[in-house]
């Protein structure tokens, strides 16, 4: 049975989740450029082509868009979102709390997908299993994708909006 735990919400994970990746600073898998990326951090994107809303997307570049899905608990529904998400995204990840128990075979098709998995707790995120790049993934949906999050081009802080890049997350 999955765990549900009253004392934060599912809204506090995805804020927490949008906070902590706007707040990092990526490598470019490019040798001879040590810049930093810093992510756009995006919250609630619908997603008509596939009828989901992405709970979160960490824009690094063209070619690394993650997206994460996440849940309290119900491990069934979020796996099939995280799914659906393969369809655009080149990472997908499920961030769960961290006392969320989870079958092995959900774990096994987890892998089988390359989805990776975040452990959430209050004050630190632990990744679980690191996801695989997405090599097929439907252009059309892809593009949509990405005209949904061109028109966001702004950095705001709240739901349905870009994480503040300043936002500080112990």
């Amino acid at each position: 049975m999955p765990n549900r735990d009253p004392k934060y919400s599912e809204d506090e994970m995805q804020e927490k989740v949008a906070m902590y990746f706007a707040d990092r600073k990526f490598r470019s898998s490019d040798p001879y450029n040590w810049d930093h990326i810093i992510p756009k951090v995006y919250r609630e994107v619908r997603i008509p082509k596939i009828g989901r809303i992405s709970d979160v997307i960490v824009y690094l570049t063209d070619r690394k868009i993650i997206n994460i899905e996440c849940k309290l608990s119900d491990y069934g529904f979020v796996l099939n979102q995280a799914k659906d998400h393969l369809k655009w995204a080149d990472y997908s990840y499920i961030c769960m709390a961290s006392e969320t128990y989870l079958p092995a075979y959900i774990l096994d098709e987890m892998i089988s997908h390359g989805i990776g998995l975040l452990f959430w707790h209050p004050n630190y995120f632990v990744e679980v299993l690191q996801s695989g790049y997405n090599k097929k993934k439907d252009k059309s949906i892809r593009e949509s994708v990405m005209a949904e999050l061109k028109k966001r081009n702004q950095i705001v802080t709240g739901k349905n909006e870009v994480a503040s890049q300043s936002a500080i997350w112990e």
